[in-house]
């Protein structure tokens, strides 16, 4: 496998050796690769001693793309992933050796200065915009996907895309294959120009689903999720990002209404793009006061990107919680970005479960006195070394707080990551 990962560096870079050095492939064919690779490890993976493992998680992606006409595109693009020293079995999302993770047609109309429109039919990445509701969730080893269509048209003030998909089920020893039991479908607005110097989102979802697999809940689920999101700067060195979704429908057997938003203000010390970005934020997802009422208040976090909102230990989900973040951005070096953050967790009500990242009922204690799940301290460094190599270091602490130490072992947590990647 190594030997064929240097093989596929030295194809793909070869077109960029000497100035005079002619194109390797014709103009209508372009290739990349991804190379991947984090060390990774936890002391505990359930708040209890003993449940912790170590291991390094290796990615190898092969971009393809044949324009054979002018507007018409053809992707694919070969994964193969493993995880070495990873405590058996594997979890899906750590290993999946090898698989299409997209192979996709798209159609493209319009001129370059003009209004565009054009679908992409096949197996896909969704990511709208912060990735809170829908993403690809790039940081697991092998990320989501989907089998999709997908409609949309842009020009200079918006983008507009409709889309119907299935989320794709990762299978490790053969093709994967998508969830016909789960379809999502959607609306995603992007408004470029409606803020002044910002930027507006607006959404419609729609997930239907023959079972349920984070509460347990029997039965159908469909239900829709509007919102929007808007991002942008305020005087005086001031930014904001805000968020807000709100859900309807059925869930299982239960008429289903919740909600959840995010609110962020950030403030840059000076004027200087490298000058340090201060921000404070808070998270409320609602939760289910009793779940035997006939009545689904969890909201529903749908298929989200978590690692860049929730801790960077991948603890959490955006569901009955309450979050305070405060945090800070420093650039020591042009190339290289310090993220500093605080977390502290809430149940949003101590009736319903804490979920895992994964929207999963991870610990359920109604009796317990607190609602104060945890604490987190991280620190991430990403380094650009070279335009074709990044590296990122970071260590997690975990607290657990009055519900966990009620609730389970409460052992403190702390999780360290080396990764590396290379991309040409």
């Amino acid at each position: 496998m190594y030997r064929l990962n240097f093989f596929l560096l030295c194809l793909v870079a070869l077109p960029a050796t000497g100035e005079e050095a002619k194109p390797l492939f014709p103009s209508w064919f372009k290739a990349g690769v991804e190379l991947r690779g984090r060390f990774e490890g936890t002391n505990s993976n359930n708040f209890s001693r003993g449940s912790g493992d170590h291991y390094y998680l290796h990615r190898t992606r092969l971009d393809l793309q044949f324009r054979p006409v002018n507007g018409v595109s053809f992707v694919f693009q070969p994964q193969f992933t493993k995880a070495p020293g990873y405590r058996p079995p594997a979890a899906p999302g750590a290993e999946d050796h090898f698989d299409f993770h997209q192979a996709y047609a798209e159609f493209v109309r319009g001129a370059k200065d003009a209004p565009q429109y054009g679908a992409r039919l096949g197996r896909q990445e969704l990511n709208f915009g912060a990735q809170r509701l829908i993403g690809s969730s790039n940081w697991g080893n092998t990320s989501r996907t989907t089998d999709a269509i997908r409609l949309f048209r842009e020009d200079s003030s918006t983008r507009v895309d409709l889309f119907a998909s299935t989320v794709v089920q990762t299978q490790q020893y053969k093709l994967d294959r998508f969830k016909g039991d789960i379809q999502l479908q959607g609306l995603h607005v992007a408004w470029k120009k409606l803020l002044p110097g910002g930027l507006m989102e607006t959404y419609l979802f729609r997930k239907i689903a023959n079972r349920e697999t984070g509460e347990g809940r029997a039965g159908r689920t469909d239900h829709y999720t509007p919102g929007f999101r808007a991002i942008g700067k305020l005087p005086h060195r001031f930014d904001y990002n805000l968020e807000m979704a709100a859900q309807a429908g059925t869930r299982g057997a239960s008429t289903h209404r919740a909600w959840a938003g995010y609110w962020e203000l950030g403030y840059r010390v000076a004027e200087s793009a490298r000058a340090p970005r201060l921000l404070a934020g808070y998270s409320h997802a609602s939760g289910d006061s009793n779940p035997n009422d006939g009545h689904s208040d969890t909201f529903d976090q749908l298929y989200p990107t978590n690692h860049a909102f929730y801790g960077w230990a991948d603890r959490m989900a955006w569901q009955n919680l309450n979050e305070l973040l405060l945090g800070a951005d420093i650039r020591p070096l042009p190339r290289m970005v310090m993220n500093l953050q605080y977390h502290s967790f809430w149940l949003a009500t101590r009736q319903d479960a804490y979920y895992n990242f994964a929207g999963r009922a991870a610990v359920r204690n109604p009796n317990a006195t607190s609602s104060h799940i945890q604490q987190e301290f991280d620190i991430n460094t990403t380094w650009d070394l070279h335009k074709h190599l990044q590296v990122i270091v970071g260590l997690n602490n975990v607290f657990p707080a009055g519900f966990l130490k009620q609730s389970t072992s409460g052992v403190h947590t702390f999780v360290p990551y080396l990764q590396w990647r290379a991309v040409f």
